[in-house]
């Protein structure tokens, strides 16, 4: 069976967003996208606001799986950027967006739980097995304080 997880993306104004991650949720794969996703709030080169954040988190997550449709450019021939023009996106080949999915509650069959503090620049994973659906600060008690991004993952036990 996969390993599940969660994310939380705690934004600077008591706001938060959930993502579910469906397989290879332990630390040793997910830590490191979440890990690229904070350097680039860190550095500024993203915002530090949940909505942003989580836009891309399923970026990355999409990229993760390969699962971004083929699409064509616009001629390279303006003054700025070039894009992907729309009308020229082919079907998916998966029906999963990605590695991350935008969740309405918490899952009951997740082992690991990454939090996502976006007002003070960090990541905490916790370990646990929930008893069915919740919202994300309702089973605090319950979780085990795993490891942070500070402190990367090691594979403890």
């Amino acid at each position: 069976m996969s390993t599940r997880s969660q994310i939380v993306i705690k934004g600077c104004f008591d706001d938060e967003i959930v993502f579910y991650r469906h397989c290879d949720g332990y630390p040793e794969v997910s830590m490191a996208p979440l890990q690229k996703l904070m350097d680039w709030m860190r550095r500024g080169i993203i915002r530090d606001n949940a909505e942003q954040a989580a836009g891309w988190l399923i970026l990355i997550g999409a990229i993760e799986y390969a699962t971004i449709p083929e699409y064509e450019l616009e001629p390279n021939d303006k003054a700025w950027k070039r894009y992907g023009l729309i009308e020229t996106i082919k079907d998916p080949t998966d029906w999963k967006c990605g590695a991350y999915e935008p969740a309405t509650c918490r899952h009951g069959d997740i082992e690991f739980l990454y939090i996502l503090d976006l007002k003070e620049k960090t990541i905490s994973c916790y370990t646990t097995h929930f008893d069915g659906v919740g919202f994300p600060d309702k089973e605090k008690d319950k979780l085990q304080f795993v490891d942070t991004a500070e402190n990367p993952w090691k594979g403890k036990s």
